[in-house]
């Protein structure tokens, strides 16, 4: 196969189209919509796989059947396009003018594919001669396809857009704005290749827009079925065009290597071909992880933050999705697949709150957030209205949600009278139940999400305070597995460490400015150091150490230029440290080097913390002026980020986490702050407090929201 780079968006789209076609298909195959854009995806592959023959033959019987193919396929694609609008947006059974219009558009679509499949060269004249010289048969064969393009096409837009402003929900809006936005980039592509034929305009932008178009289609129809919310779905199909384009860009490579190498290795079979298959299912799936790992980092970064926050608790998209959007995805599929007029779920936060409405589909007579009305708000057994059908204006099912913590339901969910007026049957009954279990387990789960989240807070600020006793403890431990007696750290000189902002250690009074020695550079001293503060709780390896700073080097020059800048870094601390005496503050134990617990250590991180977990405790004793005092303490030792300048480790991916947490809690500190010199009249300190807060962390709403108060 000869691959002209011209050629390579064609390709693209053969690829493309039949992992879209395959991924949507696979996830929910007794969907309508999903099967017909499994066919919308087949019939791009046999079009574009068909204009690929000059690439593979030079046979002119097989390039001139593959045009004609190209031309039959491309009639039923627009029948094809509307056949999905139609299945993404009607129920089961359409309406009957557009099920006539639909089937008129396959038969004409059929009909023009018989026109160039089965007829000769000639066309209709080969075998009507009657006509040769009274129609312009090739003209009138565009402009006949023209008009059954625009017709189809026509259609499909019109009832999307009736669709669009009938919608009941801005979910269904959302992806049905997608599916439209497809059509004028598809019109787009269709126009440049037609422009390709008559002018010097390459079809690899019209290719280009095909393959937008088809990406856009395929996220619409992920949407359109799909009870996981958006940015889950976001995050998923990313994903998913991501391992996609490897294939891709894996398959060119083997097509360029293989048409270069085997003739130059003269080479009969395609064993070269093999040997990169072989390499790509080794390790496609490693490379995969690695690459999805650090786009998470990138583009989802509050994602990973909040996943690792509650791992604990599980790795469900549903449990780390936002109830509310994920309630009202879950009624917008009830309610479009059994075609209510209207429903709503409301739940309350705790046993004391009344009921307050979380989601809405149609004209349910309320908005999120308001409280429901204490007619509707009627906790009971699972109730549907009887076989007669409900009140034309009432609720047709009343279904509580029960939690196993809540004292009374924690939630309803009801649902309005059907469009056809008929009661629910007993497998859609069971179905709603089903659901309604489910919906209590989500509900169940944001509360526990929500305790678990203020019980870390908490935690957090009683663990700061147990510090400096799990210190001792582990000190002794140390001393009992060591065989050693303490009292040799005593007398030493005190440690005052500061690494917010930049990195200053002063032994007693002293500070330190000579890191390094003869054999040692400073730098490396300093950055040991920093990472023993960084991992003072969980110590540090060797290997840990070489990977940060020798990772260029062999194993033995690296292990000894590490054995050469702890020796310094000893000595920095300790000038007066005997040969082979132990250090007092960086010890050696269980495999990984730690700062002493026993050693007199001061860490601003540690007093800054600490510093606003009293104050908060403080204010929430009604002890302000004790707390304001805390407060103040806390700000003057925040001079800067975290590890600001420290060797090595100032643009580490492993302290970013650290640093934003401290950076978070000096913006809660601020607007306490902020808040405080407001209720004492002293405006211009309080937005001060705000826009300093607000540097670090511009996106605060808490802060936002108190400078627009004070600025107002």
């Amino acid at each position: 196969m000869t691959l002209d780079p011209v050629r390579i968006p064609a390709l693209l789209i053969v690829i493309s189209a039949f992992w879209l076609g395959s991924y949507v298909f696979a996830r929910n195959p007794r969907n309508r919509a999903a099967q017909v854009f499994g066919l919308l995806a087949l019939e791009f592959v046999v079009l574009y796989l068909a204009e690929l023959a000059p690439a593979v033959t030079a046979d002119a019987s097989i390039l001139y059947m593959a045009e004609r193919v190209t031309l039959a396929v491309g009639n039923l694609l627009p029948p094809t396009a509307l056949h999905l609008a139609l299945a993404m947006t009607m129920p089961p059974r359409p309406l009957p003018r557009w099920t006539l219009t639909l089937t008129v558009g396959y038969l004409v679509g059929g009909a023009w594919a018989a026109y160039y499949l089965i007829l000769p060269p000639e066309g209709l004249t080969a075998i009507f001669p009657v006509l040769t010289g009274v129609v312009h048969e090739p003209l009138l064969v565009v402009a006949l396809r023209y008009v059954y393009f625009a017709v189809m096409l026509g259609a499909a837009t019109v009832h999307l857009m009736r669709s669009y402003r009938e919608a009941a929900s801005s979910l269904v809006r959302r992806w049905l704005l997608l599916f439209l936005l497809s059509f004028p980039i598809a019109g787009l592509a269709l126009t440049l290749g037609f422009v390709s034929f008559v002018a010097p305009l390459s079809r690899v932008w019209g290719d280009v827009c095909i393959l937008i178009a088809v990406a856009l289609v395929a996220y619409a129809v992920v949407q359109q079925g799909a009870l996981l919310p958006t940015r889950a779905l976001t995050r998923n199909f990313f994903y998913t065009l991501f391992s996609g384009g490897l294939v891709a860009a894996y398959v060119l490579v083997i097509l360029y290597i293989e048409q270069y190498l085997s003739p130059l290795l003269s080479l009969q079979a395609p064993l070269v071909t093999v040997l990169l298959l072989v390499v790509l299912v080794a390790l496609f799936q490693p490379i995969v992880d690695w690459l999805q790992a650090r786009a998470e980092r990138l583009f989802f970064r509050e994602d990973v933050r909040r996943e690792e926050l509650l791992r604990s608790l599980s790795q469900d998209l549903v449990e780390t999705a936002d109830l509310d959007e994920w309630l009202e995805r879950a009624l917008r599929v009830v309610g479009d697949r059994l075609h209510l007029r209207w429903g709503l779920v409301a739940t309350r936060p705790d046993d004391r709150e009344p009921l307050l409405v979380r989601a809405i589909y149609g004209p349910a007579g309320t908005a999120p957030g308001t409280p429901l009305d204490t007619d509707l708000a009627r906790l009971e057994e699972p109730l549907f209205a009887p076989d007669s059908g409900a009140p034309a204006d009432g609720p047709s099912a009343r279904l509580p949600l029960l939690t196993s913590d809540a004292a009374q339901p924690a939630g309803l969910v009801l649902l309005g009278p059907r469009l056809s007026g008929d009661p629910f049957s007993p497998g859609e009954q069971a179905m709603l139940l089903t659901l309604v279990n489910q919906l209590s387990l989500a509900v169940e789960n944001d509360r526990l999400q929500t305790s678990l989240v203020r019980m870390l807070e908490q935690a957090q600020a009683q663990g700061q305070e147990l510090r400096q006793r799990d210190q001792a403890l582990q000190a002794s431990l140390d001393v009992l597995l060591e065989g050693t007696a303490a009292p040799e750290h005593a007398g030493i000189a005190a440690l005052r460490i500061q690494c917010l902002g930049p990195l200053v250690v002063s032994r007693g009074e002293e500070p330190i400015t000579q890191w390094g020695g003869e054999k040692a550079g400073g730098r490396h001293a300093e950055a040991i150091f920093a990472f023993l503060i960084a991992r003072q709780r969980q110590g540090v390896s060797k290997d840990e150490f070489l990977d940060l700073m020798w990772p260029e080097l062999d194993l033995p020059s690296a292990e000894n230029n590490l054995h050469r800048t702890l020796h310094a870094l000893r000595r920095a601390l300790e000038p007066d440290l005997r040969p082979r005496q132990q250090s007092s503050y960086v010890v050696y134990r269980r495999q990984r080097y730690w700062l002493n617990p026993a050693a007199p250590i001061w860490v601003d991180v540690e007093a800054f913390t600490q510093g606003f977990a009293r104050g908060r405790r403080l204010e929430s004793r009604g002890q302000p002026d004790e707390a304001l005092a805390q407060y103040r303490q806390a700000e003057a030792l925040y001079r800067g980020e975290y590890m600001q300048d420290a060797p090595f480790l100032a643009d580490d991916a492993a302290i970013e986490p650290t640093r934003e947490h401290l950076r978070e809690t000096y913006a809660a500190l601020m607007l306490r702050l902020g808040t405080h010199h407001e209720q004492t009249g002293r405006s211009n300190e309080a937005l001060d407090a705000y826009r300093r807060a607000l540097a670090l962390v511009p996106e605060h709403p808490g802060l936002l929201e108190a400078l627009a108060r004070v600025q107002a």
